[in-house]
């Protein structure tokens, strides 16, 4: 399983400031996307040992969801994805 909260807590720590969340700022709004990016390139990197895997995070808007969308059809578009 690749958890991107995993990789939040590890790449910048366990307690982030409120401003890490909000929406507004474009500052932290790509940092965010940064780890769920890396997260995400080595759940697909690791289907190349395994048959399936999770990529747990919350993905909650259309946005990030379509880029996961994009980016996994770049990688294989015979890769099947469940969002």
């Amino acid at each position: 399983m690749y958890n991107v909260g995993d990789y939040r807590r590890e790449l910048i720590g366990s307690e982030v400031a409120h401003e890490f969340w909000d929406p507004e700022n474009v500052t932290m709004y790509a940092k965010r996307t940064e780890i769920a990016e890396r997260c995400l390139e080595d759940a697909l990197a690791g289907l190349s040992n395994h048959s399936c895997v999770i990529f747990d995070a919350t993905n909650a808007t259309m946005a990030r969801r379509q880029m996961l969308r994009e980016t996994v059809k770049a990688k294989d578009p015979q890769i099947g994805i469940l969002v």
